[in-house]
């Protein structure tokens, strides 16, 4: 076997062969063909080969110009460099196709669209780049991942430490686009912000909170009010602010979110390309991005397209920008009114407006529901459930939260949900799913 590790091989191996030109297309073959014989590979196997193949002045020219020694270094530094000019090439002649027909756009909106596709097209070029793996390759590199786990100790992913949250959302991994969905006033913003900050406090990564809704100001209050335990109103309410025990509060308050490493990013009327390229260039500068929250779909920019088209670009934009970055991606999301027409108002799949992108590619979609906000006799009282709607790794399981004064907690101790309602409640979503096929926890 081949004395460096399984990655190292992936990544070399990984890298299309049309990214190689001249003489560093034929060290890519020469390693293939020493993996394939399980040979380590340094700078003396493969000149070796290529004296084998008749080459000697390729090997010449390997020993001035390339050294290869035994290690992953150096193996992943050559795999990068190769990937990175394919990676190169592949943008500039995608960009060079859209260009090519600009100049037959009919107006001013026509040309910031097919701009905004260029950068859009050039921010995917790396999506698809990698060679298919042989699955033993796939199967050692779990093995190596498990040993890691089992002598760390350390899953991979974020909890908040909130039970209620962590039971609805499970760990939150680099890569996941996590749907928090609802209709207006259940609190989509308010529990997005509670994550935030849990994470924050807890792992010490910074978070980018985007809000296309609400100001910096806004975004403050609520989370200064929270922290206070104060009405989320309290900014509102003079009376309140001329007590000093209240001023106490919140300057106590402020204090904990002065080293917190939570960002906020207040925009209006942008493309979700705008977002994403404002975003790439926010990680670059911060380096240990670890969450990011977009508030929300709806209130994105469109151009020249249907808002299904629109929304489909949207999910599998942030999709794709959770795996580049390598970090999770909150997404906020407004339900369909016509689950108010409903005698059973709880939240299911289909009331996401333009469900269907959304529902393919998210990896976890959380509803918010609160029977309070329909029935103020409600037997759940003040309590919010978070509905699974989708969990593409286990099952689906729902939780519950208390929110009084406009900020989520815990449920009180001994809390045991109205039985009725559950069953009633349960029995309709799965009616529902046998008709489509579909179950929560398996696509």
């Amino acid at each position: 076997m081949s004395k460096f590790t399984v990655k190292a091989r992936e990544a070399v191996l990984s890298v299309p062969v049309e990214a190689f030109c001249d003489e560093y297309r034929s060290v890519r073959v020469a390693i293939e063909f020493l993996v394939d014989h399980e040979t380590p590979v340094t700078q003396d196997t493969v000149a070796a080969y290529f004296r084998d193949m008749g080459h000697h002045e390729l090997a010449d020219w390997l020993v001035a110009e390339l050294p290869l020694q035994e290690d992953d270094g150096n193996l992943l530094a050559f795999a990068k460099k190769l990937a990175d000019y394919h990676e190169c090439q592949r943008s500039v002649q995608a960009m060079k196709n859209v260009l090519a027909n600009l100049n037959t756009a009919t107006d001013c909106a026509d040309v910031l669209l097919r701009l905004q596709k260029v950068a859009s097209t050039i921010g995917r070029v790396t999506q698809g780049r990698q060679a298919p793996l042989r699955i033993g390759t796939v199967m050692e590199g779990l093995l190596e991942d498990a040993e890691r786990l089992a002598a760390s100790g350390q899953v991979e992913g974020y909890v908040t430490g909130c039970a209620g949250i962590d039971e609805a959302f499970g760990r939150l991994k680099g890569g996941d686009l996590v749907v928090i969905a609802a209709r207006p006033g259940m609190g989509k913003t308010e529990l997005a912000l509670k994550i935030n900050k849990h994470i924050a406090q807890s792992v010490g990564c910074a978070s980018l909170i985007v809000s296309l809704e609400m100001s910096h100001q806004q975004i403050g209050e609520r989370l200064l009010s929270d922290t206070s335990q104060l009405p989320v109103d309290v900014f509102d309410n003079p009376d309140l602010l001329s007590l000093e025990s209240i001023m106490d509060k919140l300057r106590r308050s402020a204090e904990e979110y002065q080293d917190l490493p939570i960002y906020l990013q207040e925009v209006t009327n942008a493309t979700h390309v705008d977002v994403c390229s404002s975003v790439r260039q926010f990680a670059e500068e911060v380096s240990n991005l670890g969450l990011l929250t977009i508030d929300h779909v709806g209130l994105h920019k469109t151009i020249g397209t249907s808002r299904v088209e629109a929304v489909g670009d949207m999910t599998r934009a942030y999709k794709m920008l959770a795996r580049e970055l390598g970090i999770p991606v909150l997404l906020l999301c407004q339900l369909n009114r016509n689950l108010e027409m409903r005698d059973d108002k709880r939240p299911m799949l289909s009331d996401l407006r333009e469900s269907g992108a959304i529902e393919q590619d998210a990896d976890r979609i959380v509803f918010i529901y609160r029977d309070s906000v329909y029935d103020d006799k409600s037997g759940w009282g003040s309590v919010a459930e978070l509905i699974n709607g989708k969990r593409r790794r286990g099952e689906a399981q729902s939780s519950y939260l208390d929110f009084k004064a406009g900020h989520f907690c815990d449920v009180p101790p001994g809390f045991t949900p109205p039985i009725a309602q559950i069953q009633a409640a349960s029995a309709s979503q799965r009616s529902f799913k046998t008709m489509r096929g579909l179950r929560t926890y398996d696509y």
